[in-house]
Formats: structure tokens, sequence, C-alpha cells
């Protein structure tokens, strides 16, 4: 593993801890696996906005 790689699995490990918070704070159940997210069909709208929140707001240049 290169130090690139670590970060890369850091910032991938920080998206989903962001995403599974949100929905758990609310109490709706979010499964991963891997580089997957299962959650019910009815909050697939809110999960795409959700991810795309994480992406924004997890800074890239922290774990460098």
């Amino acid at each position: 593993f290169s130090s690139n790689t670590i970060s890369v699995m850091k910032i991938d490990a920080e998206i989903a801890k962001y995403i599974i918070n949100h929905f758990t704070d609310k109490r709706i159940p979010v499964l991963v696996i891997y580089d997957r997210m299962l959650i019910n069909s009815i909050y697939k709208g809110d999960l795409k906005t959700v991810m795309q929140t994480a992406c924004r707001e997890i800074p890239l240049g922290l774990f460098n």
C-alpha cells in the first residue's frame, strides 16, 4: 500500500461515515457493502443528494 492508496481509502471511509451518520440520525437503516450503499428505494434521491454533499464537504487535502 502506498500512502496515496491509504489516503484514498481514508477519504472513502469518511464519505461512507458521513452518509451512514446522516441516515442513522434520521433512524433510516443503511447497509454498506464495500463501495455500495443499500437503502430502501424510497430514499434513493436522498441518498444521491447526501452522497454529493459528502463528496463536497470531506476535504480531500486533509489526508495527504
